[in-house]
């Protein structure tokens, strides 16, 4: 069994991706368009999804926005969302995606703003820190 994560960098192989996630967390059609309109905008060469599959059917997903643009910085930052794993992917799987995630994607500053606490753990089990931020807001 291969390990390897496969990552979207051209938006039109993002749509099953979102359409997996919105079938995760039970999104509406209309949030899943606003989010492919903003993978619209996105110029940058950095990955916009990673996810893995197994047997033809995507398991685990999460969406990887490019951030290395704000404020004119020169660091390659990319903020993690809305990752979901179906049932039979979580636990071992998960934290082995999210390890995999995290070395191919040492080049970059990761962060990962509003994780849950299951997401928490499984990013601090694989090396990631705390980190105290502020938030401010950029759009609506």
């Amino acid at each position: 069994m291969s390990f390897k994560l496969t990552y979207v960098y051209d938006k039109l192989d993002l749509e099953p991706v979102i359409s997996f996630l919105q079938s995760g967390y039970k999104w509406s059609k209309k949030r899943s368009d606003e989010i492919m309109h903003f993978f619209s905008d996105q110029t940058s060469f950095a990955p916009m999804a990673a996810y893995r599959k197994e047997d033809g059917e995507l398991k685990i997903a999460i969406l990887l926005f490019d951030q290395s643009n704000y404020f004119n910085n020169e660091e390659k930052i990319i903020n993690l969302c809305s990752m979901y794993a179906d049932p039979s992917y979580r636990g071992i799987p998960a934290i082995n995606f999210a390890r995999i995630l995290t070395e191919d994607l040492a080049a970059f500053t990761i962060t990962n703003y509003s994780s849950n606490y299951i997401a928490y753990k499984i990013w601090k089990s694989v090396g990631w820190e705390h980190m105290k931020v502020k938030k401010i807001q950029l759009s609506k």
